[in-house]
């Protein structure tokens, strides 16, 4: 018996998926045979069942209520997961063409050498399931449940509402922000928006002009004792506050980006509290 994880979530049995697996696997053997290794079966029907999955949770309700067969819940799933890929890519492409690392090696590497390589390899049919890169740049949305498509093009989203965000704030000022934070800042792995969302929410809080750039640690200790007159929730709504007021100022009515920023000003009023 195949031991498949997620089986507990799918509307179908694995006896309903198994022929559809099998099918999968003639195809795979070029329908000379459908003998191939455990782990080949296993990788086979984990790509059937997470296309049914990628169905599932695609919100077309007359497709997800329907009674469908298991071949028909498979196939169409896997429309959605083509789809998806195909946005991705022209996510991807639009991404690219001002893309900027600030000197950042991982965010180059995942994004001009990682990414790219998944496009390329990215196997639809026989392997949906598979991430193929580990993501090392580090976003601020929590994936680690997602694998395959989901997960990369999540992450090109997170991508692009960091570029969106950082591209407003200039590269000089982003560079020196990231040099001041050490000289080994271009082999860091942290999270760059992550970084100049808490200056500017410094900045803010000692009322000190952005063009004044840098926070010392005297001036970090201040904006601490500011914050520590308010319990941490109300610091963290203080803050989420200002950074909703600077998105709308700056960005529009850009629900998207301040629901992917926030948990930033939480980080940095547990980081504050703590030096008080």
């Amino acid at each position: 018996m195949l031991e498949v994880t997620g089986m507990e979530q799918c509307r179908y049995s694995m006896e309903e998926l198994a022929p559809v697996a099998l099918g999968l696997a003639r195809d795979f053997c070029g329908h000379e045979h459908s003998s191939v290794s455990y782990e080949r079966a296993q990788a086979l029907m984990e790509a059937v069942l997470y296309c049914v999955r990628e169905l599932d949770v695609s919100g077309n309700n007359a497709l997800v209520g329907g009674k469908l067969s298991p071949m028909d819940a498979y196939l169409s799933g896997r429309q959605v997961v083509i789809q998806k890929f195909e946005r991705m890519q022209n996510a991807y492409g639009t991404l690219m063409m001002d893309f900027e690392d600030y000197g950042v090696e991982c965010l180059c590497d995942t994004v001009k050498k990682g990414i790219l390589a998944f496009i390329r390899s990215y196997d639809v049919k026989y392997a949906p399931q598979e991430t193929l890169l580990t993501l090392d740049y580090p976003v601020l949305a929590d994936l680690h449940r997602l694998s395959g498509i989901d997960a990369v093009s999540e992450y090109v989203d997170c991508i692009c509402l960091e570029q969106r965000f950082l591209k407003r704030m200039g590269v000089p000022y982003v560079r020196g922000l990231l040099l001041s934070c050490g000289n080994e800042y271009e082999s860091a792995m942290d999270n760059i928006c992550s970084i100049v969302t808490q200056d500017l929410a410094a900045h803010f809080l000692l009322d000190k002009p952005l063009e004044q750039a840098g926070i010392s640690e005297r001036e970090y200790l201040e904006a601490a004792r500011l914050l520590s007159e308010k319990t941490l929730e109300e610091a963290v709504r203080y803050l989420e506050t200002f950074l909703k007021n600077l998105i709308r100022r700056q960005y529009g009515e850009d629900e998207a980006l301040f629901a992917y920023l926030r948990c930033t000003m939480r980080d940095f009023a547990v980081r504050m509290l703590e030096r008080v």
